[in-house]
């Protein structure tokens, strides 16, 4: 009657044991993004000779960005099948979503929608960090949710960094915001992108952005960029057919910095072709340089602004460079209008000798 017991014993031992054993190895499989627990690979597709990772789940997209951030797979597709709800994933309480950062292949939205985008604390902030490759495309997706960072900061993307390097027709409600933490940290904050510096070849295309955009500097002699559609964008770089909806401000009154605001695009030095600004302007409180513009803030060297229009207010605060267009102008506009209703400014506050105004309202 002792022995049957214990071998009875034993059995329910090895049978637990064994169903321990197969949970860690269950545990096993997943692989931890932050406080993300992320799934097996999703199934894949072939296109144009391409392989493509089918992404239809918050956790197909925990999954692809682990195998891009942790795992170096810097050069793989993903197409959404659906659209995604990422708040299982990220949130206040769940912690934030960790950008797909250093990308250089091609992510295709498909159309569909990703929403409870919980994005904070990131120096790269955005659906993704960094695109690095001239080959980086991110295309056909609207994103939804929240979005704050301390230095380079979008709705889809916080720095679209290589030449050749594109986002196109993506839509961002996300609300967007920086604040810095030292002089060195200059903000560059946009609807669509924060800091466009990819230069012949790249562009941002048929994108639009609904969501409120806000920098914060918290620290003097640091320099901020913001811009309905991007903070800044560099020579030879394209705006166009871009359209922002999106309040643009400081949202702050006592720091002190440089900064470059406008509706479109805060600083550029590129092209800004055929887009529209329905957002208004505000710059708080005083800074050392504040340059406002409904379309561009800045516009230097080679830049062109061309068959634009301006639907926003613009206002400072303080002392500021204000323009309907360009808040100073070292580039070309042409056939460009503004609302003379919303603002009685001029195209351009200052014009440098040698820029150019041709056909404006």
């Amino acid at each position: 009657m002792v022995r049957r017991t214990t071998m009875k014993k034993r059995k329910t031992v090895l049978k637990t044991t064994s169903m321990l054993i197969a949970a860690l190895m269950l545990i096993a499989t997943l692989v931890v993004l932050g406080t993300i627990s992320v799934s097996a690979a999703p199934s894949t597709t072939t296109i144009d000779g391409e392989t493509y990772y089918l992404i239809g789940t918050a956790e197909d997209l925990a999954w692809f960005a682990n195998e891009v951030n942790e795992n170096d797979q810097y050069k793989i597709n993903g197409k959404l099948t659906a659209n995604i709800d990422l708040s299982s994933v990220c949130s206040e309480t769940l912690g934030s979503w960790t950008p797909i950062s250093g990308y250089q292949g091609i992510f295709d939205g498909a159309g569909f929608e990703i929403s409870g985008l919980y994005c904070t604390g990131q120096e790269m902030g955005g659906l993704f960090g960094r695109l690095y490759d001239a080959n980086a495309v991110v295309k056909n997706v609207t994103v939804r949710g929240y979005v704050s960072g301390t230095r380079y900061v979008g709705g889809v993307v916080g720095y679209l960094y290589s030449t050749g390097a594109k986002v196109i027709n993506c839509v961002n409600y996300a609300t967007v915001s920086a604040s810095n933490s030292s002089t060195s940290n200059d903000l560059y904050i946009g609807g669509v992108v924060g800091y466009f510096s990819g230069g012949e070849g790249s562009v941002i295309e048929n994108c639009i952005n609904y969501g409120d955009i806000t920098a914060i500097p918290t620290v003097s002699g640091a320099e901020v960029y913001i811009g309905g559609i991007t903070g800044r964008s560099v020579a030879e770089s394209v705006i166009r057919n871009c359209v922002n909806y999106g309040d643009v401000s400081d949202g702050d009154t006592t720091s002190v910095g440089w900064i470059n605001m406008g509706g479109i695009v805060g600083f550029t030095r590129g092209n800004v072709i055929n887009c529209y600004n329905e957002g208004d302007l505000h710059q708080y409180g005083v800074k050392n340089s504040q340059k406002l513009g409904g379309i561009a803030g800045s516009a230097y060297d080679s830049a062109k602004i061309e068959n634009c229009f301006n639907n926003g207010s613009i206002s400072s605060d303080a002392d500021a460079t204000l323009g309907a267009v360009t808040g100073e102008l070292f580039g070309t506009i042409n056939n460009t209008y503004w609302n003379t209703e919303k603002t009685s400014l001029n195209a351009s506050a200052y014009l440098s000798s040698g820029s150019t105004v041709n056909n404006t309202s």
